[in-house]
């Protein structure tokens, strides 16, 4: 297992955001989280740890935490695509990445298709997984008011592992809502994690698809 990296630091409008850099592999990939992440936490748990160490294996891998998750400054309001997308492109600025390719997962997905339309000199490739375009069509779905209800039991229980009900509901047992609670509360505080899940319902970027 590959030992855990040097946390650093970019500074963007008056906000630090928390950044780690893993191989010498011949491309940069940015792995661009979703509503979980913590970046020194991500290295204690075994199967996050392995994903990490995979891409690691042939890229220079940039892992990250959005502003107002895990070990980046909280939230002073409501965080917007375009916020998120400038501090990402100030990551690529700080570690000296001319192009990288963006792998966007969960949340990340739009905030990465965002950056690879407005900034397609510094994307060279955009990997989307288990993502979306449109927060408000999810919004729509038959099965929506169900997947809500079970989102604002794990908002409103968060850090006790009720995330596991959401996110992996085969592995929800007591010793691991134990465990995981205490990864939730290394993410964020439950304001934090609402804000950015609140942002998430609204974000729509289906133009940059359809251009």
């Amino acid at each position: 297992m590959i030992d855990p990296p040097e946390t650093r630091y970019v500074r963007r409008d008056g906000v630090n955001i928390g950044y780690q850099v893993i191989g010498e592999g011949p491309i940069d990939l940015v792995f661009v989280p979703g509503l979980l992440s913590q970046i020194d936490t991500l290295w204690t748990m075994p199967a996050p740890a392995r994903f990490l160490e995979r891409l690691a294996s042939f890229s220079r891998l940039i892992v990250y935490d959005k502003r107002g998750q895990g070990v980046s400054d909280p939230l002073t309001g409501p965080p917007s695509l375009e916020q998120d997308m400038e501090d990402l492109v100030s990551i690529l600025e700080a570690v000296g990445s001319e192009s990288a390719a963006l792998f966007g997962y969960s949340e990340g997905g739009p905030m990465s298709a965002l950056c690879a339309a407005t900034h397609p000199d510094r994307v060279s490739a955009l990997m989307l997984f288990g993502t979306f375009s449109s927060g408000p069509r999810i919004m729509q779905h038959t099965d929506a008011e169900t997947r809500m209800a079970e989102v604002e039991a794990m908002l409103d229980g968060w850090g006790t592992g009720r995330g596991l009900d959401v996110f992996a509901p085969s592995l929800a047992s007591e010793g691991n809502a134990r465990r995981f609670g205490a990864f939730e509360r290394a993410v964020g505080s439950p304001a934090m994690v609402r804000a950015r899940w609140e942002m998430g319902t609204q974000i729509d970027v289906t133009g940059i698809f359809s251009a």
